[in-house]
């Protein structure tokens, strides 16, 4: 069981090449229009060592799957791979 949450809104990287909130889709949402390649880089910092569970809410009307690394190393090459 989980103790706490921590939540990291998809607008809020630090450095990333994706539309922050130009586009009429949500906020705290971001896009990259399905053209090109993107990334965004999120910071946050584990209070303690231990196991933790990874989520995301992720839409793509086609296959686009994301990896995903932590300090560099890559922890999903395929993640959310599946049309939604």
């Amino acid at each position: 069981m989980f103790g706490s949450t921590m939540r990291i809104y998809a607008d809020s990287f630090f450095e990333g090449t994706f539309n922050r909130g130009r586009h009429p889709f949500g906020r705290r949402m971001i896009i990259d229009g399905g053209e090109k390649k993107g990334h965004a880089c999120y910071r946050f910092f584990a209070r303690s060592p231990g196991t933790y569970a990874f989520w995301a809410r992720y839409a793509a009307g086609q296959r686009r799957p994301v990896r995903v690394s932590i300090d560099g190393a890559v922890f999903k090459e395929n993640a959310f791979s599946g049309v939604t």
